[in-house]
């Protein structure tokens, strides 16, 4: 779904930066969108720890302007399991680690983002 969204918006002229854990799948994306006329890099990127996300955020913000950020990060859930007998914690994992990728993330962004609301 992720890889759908940046070929989209490579497609629109968007400057591309791929980041995660799986770097040969992010490669694969990449050399879609330059095989599309695009432009995309990729960077390892540990979405739960706010150093890994930070550092990368400021590579980005140093080739140029962040405008949008977009996180679809992959969480690891349990699967093919009735809810009734779940875990409250296979439950509540994934919403967990969810917000923590998206908070982290929007936070990084916004730090270098142009105020254009300012």
């Amino acid at each position: 779904m992720a890889g759908a969204v940046a070929r989209v918006m490579a497609g629109e002229g968007a400057n591309i930066f791929l980041a995660g854990r799986n770097i040969a799948s992010l490669q694969q994306v990449r050399e879609e969108i330059i095989r599309n006329g695009g432009k995309a890099r990729v960077a390892e990127v540990n979405t739960m720890d706010k150093n890994s996300v930070d550092t990368h955020m400021s590579s980005v913000a140093a080739a140029g302007s962040v405008d949008i950020s977009f996180n679809l990060t992959g969480i690891y859930n349990v699967q093919n399991i009735d809810l009734v007998d779940m875990s409250l914690n296979d439950f509540a994992q994934p919403v967990h680690e969810t917000m923590i990728t998206q908070f982290l993330t929007a936070t990084a962004a916004a730090r270098v983002m142009p105020a254009i609301w300012a």
